[in-house]
């Protein structure tokens, strides 16, 4: 009787764990604490090497200090790590946005659909995200198309605030 009460526990910690590292990387980044980002990056690789929302992480804040071949170094380890994460594949459009290498967006974009497991709004943002990325005025429809997706998904999400530039409340 004592084990599931063990594994409660430790799922518990560990969503825990993830969410602090995610929300403290990205509060870091928003606030341009770049070192302090840095470090909790690799940090939070270092102690669970095979979370793929670490190299994500990671790659977010090398792409904010404007070093895409480190963060193209984090998406691809991270893709090694969980080859089946569409959020890598959300960064990898990033990187290929940010690289000019446009022709790839495409099989990118369906990867990422084709492993995200159900329809929600993180993916959507994230595509959203990575679409910010390129300067292309017609991925500009596309960047709106998973927007108004994601706010069909979870119109309250803080994130869709954030990167519309829209003085929202949430929940």
């Amino acid at each position: 009787m004592k084990m599931p009460k063990i594994i409660i526990f430790l799922v518990l910690v560990s969503v825990s764990v993830f969410g602090q590292n995610a929300e403290t990387i990205d509060k870091l980044v928003t606030y341009e604490k770049w070192n302090g980002a840095h470090k909790a990056a690799l940090e939070w690789i270092q102690n669970d090497s095979k979370n793929p929302e670490a190299y994500l992480r990671a790659s977010k804040v090398f792409i904010a200090l404007k070093n895409i071949d480190s963060a193209a170094l984090f998406i691809n380890k991270g893709l090694e790590v969980s080859p089946e994460s569409p959020y890598l594949y959300a960064g990898k459009i990033s990187i290929a946005f940010l690289k000019k290498e446009n022709s790839s967006v495409p099989g990118l974009v369906e990867k990422a659909k084709d492993f995200a497991k159900r329809k929600d709004s993180r993916i959507q943002i994230e595509l959203a995200e990575a679409f910010l990325k390129s300067t292309e005025e017609s991925d500009k429809v596309e960047f709106k198309k998973f927007i108004d997706e994601a706010i069909k998904l979870d119109k309250s999400n803080y994130k869709i605030c954030k990167i519309t530039s829209n003085n929202c409340t949430t929940k």
